[in-house]
């Protein structure tokens, strides 16, 4: 910046056109309590920050937040929850540890937001209630593993969740991604779609909202590439979907005419196969146990007759 500097109506202009602000050189204290406010769009607490520097940071940026991560294991009151919403009217991605019973209570103050509930068991029958107040407005995710849900909401008549697609070679590439990427939330790949560099990169390209990522092979320099370009993402589940009755990952769909017909010798042949994709599956997770994105790396429960399953937690970069 010139000695002169610049106006600050035109500071403000250029931090709103930047997607991922840089650091400015500020030439006055007025000046940087007047642009302040609009700098920040992520803001991720450490764990033991207390209450009051969570809503002194809030009060002075929260104009322009659009994530938060706040302390896992500490429950807030819904006040601070309804206060928080206030200073940060942009809100759209809020990770924090409450019950499926305050969320419902909660929801009315920001409808239009993802919600990431971390290590806070709530009852099955709390659980229930908030499957019936959002069932038609929202897709909730359960993650068992470290009591955690993903909450998010469904835009009719845009897709915001692909849960299962039919096998079909470039299908992923040329039909999937291309039509309903952009507005997605969550995905899950087909089982034979492996996650390679090549598959993250695509992803990462098409998906620019995708918080929930659900792959069932995985390479390592896939997963590394998918944490280092897809921004936004906040859930990876390798191997079997927590989502789905457990059946033979290889078995084919009635209605899926491109999948292998497995005869015996082949259903024989796949469990062999099974027990490779496991092995390859985690080596793949352990080597991102250090990654600077990853909060949690939590075993998922898994039937004897599916795959196993990992469920990776990952910090948003917006």
């Amino acid at each position: 910046m010139s000695k002169r500097g610049l106006p600050n109506e035109l500071l403000l202009k250029i931090i709103d056109h930047v997607e991922r602000p840089h650091a400015f050189l500020l030439v006055c204290r007025y000046t940087y309590h007047y642009v302040s406010p609009r700098i920040y769009r992520r803001a991720l607490f450490p764990d033991q920050l207390p209450l009051y520097d969570i809503l002194h940071f809030c009060q002075r940026h929260g104009s322009a937040l659009t994530t938060l991560k706040l302390p896992l294991s500490k429950r807030f009151a819904d006040t601070f929850y309804r206060l928080l919403f206030q200073l940060c009217p942009s809100l759209a991605f809020l990770q924090a540890s409450m019950t499926a019973k305050q969320l419902v209570r909660l929801l009315p103050h920001r409808a239009s937001a993802c919600f990431l509930i971390t290590h806070c068991p709530s009852s099955e029958l709390d659980m229930h209630t908030l499957a019936d107040t959002t069932h038609t407005d929202y897709h909730t995710l359960q993650l068992p593993c470290c009591s955690s849900f993903l909450l998010f909401p469904q835009a009719i008549p845009t897709l915001t969740h692909l849960p299962h697609y039919f096998h079909h070679p470039g299908a992923l590439r040329n039909a999937i991604l291309p039509t309903f990427g952009a507005d997605l939330l969550s995905m899950s790949l087909n089982m034979y779609d492996i996650l390679t560099v090549q598959v993250a990169q695509w992803i990462c390209h098409a998906c620019p909202k995708l918080r929930y990522l659900h792959v069932p092979q995985i390479r390592a320099e896939g997963l590394w590439m998918l944490l280092r370009q897809c921004n936004t993402l906040v859930a990876v589940v390798v191997g079997s979907n927590p989502h789905e009755t457990h059946h033979h990952p290889f078995e084919q769909d009635e209605d899926d005419e491109h999948a292998p017909d497995l005869d015996d010798d082949a259903r024989a042949y796949t469990w062999a196969k099974m027990d490779g994709i496991n092995r390859s599956n985690q080596q793949a997770v352990k080597s991102m146990t250090r990654h600077r994105r990853v909060w949690g790396l939590h075993p998922l429960h898994s039937s004897p007759q599916s795959l196993l399953a990992w469920h990776i937690g990952i910090l948003p970069k917006q």
